[in-house]
C-alpha cells in the first residue's frame, strides 16, 4: 500500500514539474521573441549609420538619422520608458566605443610611424602643413576629439594634411616630440614643427578655424586698425596661456611678393631636386626685405611653448601700431607684445600693458635703402643658428619675470614645459613676506632673461592651501619660512633637482648661488656687481 502511495506522489509530482517547466518554456519563448522584436525595431538601415554619427549627423539630420540609424544615434525606443533611457545613456558613452587602434573607414587622417612622420613632413614643405594628432588608445580625452578630427580633417583645406601617431606603439616619439599630455598636436612644415593650442571646446567649427589659419601660412597678416585692437584682447577660451602674448613683425610691403613666389615654387614642385632648386628667399636672390621675410616665416614655423601659445602675425603698415596704442616696431623687426602685468614691486616699465620688446630679424641689419649690396647678409648657413637665437629670445619674453602661484596656479605645470630654462626658484613665504620673492626676481635680474623663473608661493596655513607644497619643499613650520628653493631643469626627473638655499636671503647671496651652480651674469654685470662689493668688503675689514 505504501508502494503505491509512493508510485502515486511520484507520478503527480512529475507532471507537476513537467507542467511548470511548460510554463517557463513558454515565459522564455516570449522574452526571447519579445527581445528579438526589440532588436529588429532598434537597427541601423544603412551601414553607414555608425560612421556618420561619430560626425555628428545624429544632431545635424535628426529627421533621417534618429530613425533609419536608430541605434547608432541611440534614439531606439525614445518615449516608450525604460528602454529610451537607457539607449540615450549608452549614447552618451559612445566614446567608450571607440577603438583608437582602428582607422575610421575613409578617413584622410594617416597613420604614421616615426619613419614615415619625418618623410611626410619633409616631402609636404613649408606650405603644405601636416598636423599631426598624438594620441594614447587608452585616453579618454583622445577618444572624445576623435569624431569631430575626422570630420574637420575631411573639411579642411587642401593644401592642410593630417597624420596621427599612437605613443604606445612607438613611445619613443613622447621623448623625440615633447609628447606629455593627450591629446597633443604639433604642425610640421617640412623640418620645423611647433605645438598647436586646442582648447577644450574640441568642436569641428574649432578644429576647423586652426587648419584654415594653419593653411595661410606660419603667420597672419594684419591689414586693419581694427585687427590689431583685437589682437590686444584676444584670449582664446580654454586655452592656457592665452591672450598674455603676441609676436609681430614689421615687414616690408614687397616682401609679400616673395613669400608669394615661395608659396608658388612649391605648388610647382614639392619636392624640388637640389641641382634645379633655386631658393626664391635666398638674400642674394631676394634682397634684405626678403631675407627678412623668410627669417620670420622660419621662426612662426618652429617657434613655440607647449601649454603657453605663441600667435605670429606681421603687418606691412607701421600706422597700425600707433593706432592700437603701440610703440613702433622698425622696419625688418620682431616683437614680442606682453598683455600680462609684471607683479606690484616690479620696475614702472615692467608694468606697462601692453609692451613690447624688440628684436632685428636679420643679425646684419642696415639701412634698407641700400638693398643692391647683399655682401654682409647671413648666408644659408647662418640661417639656423639665428632661428635658434631668435626662438630663445621669443621663448624668455615670453615669461613673466616673476609669477604668483595664488594669482595663477596653472604656471606649476605650465612651468614644467620650460625646458629652455636652467632654474625654477620657489620663494616660499608668509603673507607680510610677500616682497621677499622680488629680491630674488631683482637678483635674477642680472642673468640672461629666461635663464630662471621665479614663483612666489604664499602660505598662510601648513595645512591648507598652499601647505602641502611646501612641506615637500622641507618646510615643517611657518616659521621657517622665507625658504628659498631652487630646481635644476638641468638634472633629469630620477634624480633630485632640489637646491636648497642656506642663509639671508639678499640680492647678491642670490646671485652668488647662481654662479657657483654654473649659471652666468650678463654682460657688465659682473663688474658691476664686484664694483659694489669691493667697497663692502673693505668697509668689513676695517
Amino acid at each position: 500500500m505504501q508502494l503505491i502511495m509512493r508510485t502515486r506522489f511520484f507520478v503527480v509530482a512529475m507532471a507537476a514539474v513537467a507542467f511548470f517547466t511548460l510554463v517557463e518554456a513558454s515565459g522564455q519563448g516570449g522574452s526571447t521573441q519579445s527581445a528579438s522584436a526589440t532588436e529588429t525595431a532598434c537597427s541601423d538601415t544603412d551601414a553607414n549609420c555608425a560612421s556618420w554619427a561619430r560626425t555628428g549627423e545624429c544632431s545635424k539630420n535628426p529627421g533621417f538619422m534618429h530613425t533609419q540609424c536608430a541605434r547608432s544615434c541611440g534614439t531606439c525606443g525614445s518615449g516608450s520608458g525604460d528602454m529610451g533611457m537607457h539607449a540615450n545613456a549608452a549614447a552618451a558613452e559612445a566614446w567608450e566605443l571607440e577603438n583608437l587602434e582602428e582607422p575610421y573607414k575613409d578617413s584622410v587622417i594617416r597613420d604614421v610611424d616615426m619613419t614615415l612622420l619625418e618623410r611626410l613632413a619633409e616631402r609636404r614643405g613649408e606650405w603644405n602643413p601636416l598636423i599631426v594628432w598624438f594620441f594614447a588608445p587608452w585616453c579618454k580625452q583622445s577618444k572624445l576629439i576623435r569624431p569631430a578630427l575626422e570630420e574637420a580633417a575631411r573639411l579642411a583645406p587642401p593644401n592642410v594634411h593630417f597624420a596621427r601617431l599612437n605613443t604606445v606603439l612607438y613611445p619613443e616619439a613622447k621623448e623625440l616630440y615633447g609628447v606629455y599630455s593627450y591629446p597633443s598636436f604639433k604642425v610640421f612644415r617640412g623640418a620645423r614643427q611647433r605645438w598647436v593650442a586646442v582648447p577644450r571646446n574640441r568642436s569641428v567649427d574649432v578644429l576647423l578655424r586652426i587648419a584654415n589659419e594653419e593653411a595661410g601660412g606660419s603667420f597672419a597678416h594684419i591689414d586693419s586698425a581694427a585687427e590689431m585692437r583685437a589682437l590686444l584682447s584676444l584670449k582664446q577660451e580654454g586655452v592656457s596661456g592665452s591672450g598674455e602674448v603676441f609676436v609681430i613683425a614689421h615687414l616690408d610691403p614687397a616682401a609679400i611678393a616673395c613669400g608669394e613666389a615661395s608659396r608658388a615654387a612649391a605648388e610647382d614642385d614639392t619636392i624640388p631636386s637640389p641641382a634645379s632648386h633655386s631658393d626664391p628667399d635666398s638674400p642674394t636672390a631676394s634682397g634684405t626685405s626678403c631675407a627678412a621675410h623668410a627669417a620670420f616665416r622660419r621662426l612662426a614655423a618652429s617657434c613655440s611653448v607647449l601649454m603657453s601659445p605663441m600667435s605670429f602675425y606681421a603687418i606691412s603698415n607701421a600706422s597700425l601700431l600707433a593706432a592700437a596704442g603701440l610703440p613702433p616696431v622698425p622696419l625688418n623687426h620682431v616683437a614680442v607684445v606682453k598683455l600680462f602685468q609684471e607683479l606690484a614691486h616690479a620696475r614702472t616699465e615692467d608694468k606697462q600693458v601692453p609692451r613690447l620688446s624688440v628684436l632685428p630679424l636679420l643679425k646684419h641689419d642696415r639701412d634698407t635703402n641700400q638693398q643692391s649690396d647683399h655682401t654682409d647678409l647671413p648666408t644659408s648657413s647662418d640661417n639656423d643658428a639665428e632661428e635658434r637665437e631668435q626662438c630663445a629670445w621669443l621663448r624668455s619674453h615670453r615669461v613673466p619675470l616673476l609669477v604668483d602661484f595664488k594669482v595663477d596656479p596653472s604656471w606649476a605645470k605650465r612651468a614644467s614645459y620650460f625646458d629652455f630654462m636652467r632654474m625654477h626658484a620657489l620663494v616660499f613665504v608668509r603673507p607680510s613676506q610677500e616682497e621677499t620673492a622680488q629680491t630674488v626676481s631683482d637678483a635674477v635680474a642680472a642673468f640672461p632673461r629666461g635663464s630662471v623663473l621665479v614663483v612666489r608661493v604664499v602660505v598662510a596655513d601648513l595645512d591648507s592651501g598652499n601647505g602641502g607644497m611646501a612641506k615637500r619643499f622641507g618646510v615643517s613650520n611657518l616659521f621657517e619660512m622665507p625658504r628659498l628653493v631652487f630646481l635644476d631643469q638641468t638634472l633629469s626627473n630620477d634624480v633630485n633637482r632640489q637646491r636648497p638655499y642656506k642663509g639671508q636671503i639678499t640680492r647678491e647671496g642670490v646671485q652668488d648661488f647662481l654662479v657657483e651652480a654654473g649659471l652666468q651674469m650678463q654682460d657688465g654685470e659682473n663688474g658691476a656687481r664686484q664694483a659694489v662689493k669691493e667697497p663692502a668688503a673693505a668697509k668689513e675689514e676695517l
